[in-house]
């Protein structure tokens, strides 16, 4: 006889793909990876030593004008003690 009533039917599923040769994809990969770690690591040292030079500049100016004080401020304190 025929059926009417109203059955739920779903379908399911998944996949699962397994590749058992990469042709070295892995290993390619890798090296490459290792490499843009060195140059980003090469970088940060160049950043690095850019700021360090860029402080270093910015700071000469200051020692130049701290010294041309510093001959007035102990004129001042030599004559204070008199």
């Amino acid at each position: 006889m025929l059926d009417i009533r109203f059955n739920d039917f779903y379908w399911t599923g998944d996949s699962l793909k397994w590749t058992l040769w990469d042709w070295h994809k892995t290993r390619n990969e890798s090296n490459r990876l290792a490499i843009n770690m060195a140059l980003l690591d090469k970088e940060k040292q160049s950043l690095e030593k850019s700021l360090q030079i860029q402080l270093i500049d910015k700071k000469v100016p200051l020692r130049k004008s701290a010294n041309k004080w510093k001959p007035i401020t102990s004129y001042w304190n030599c004559t204070m003690r008199l």
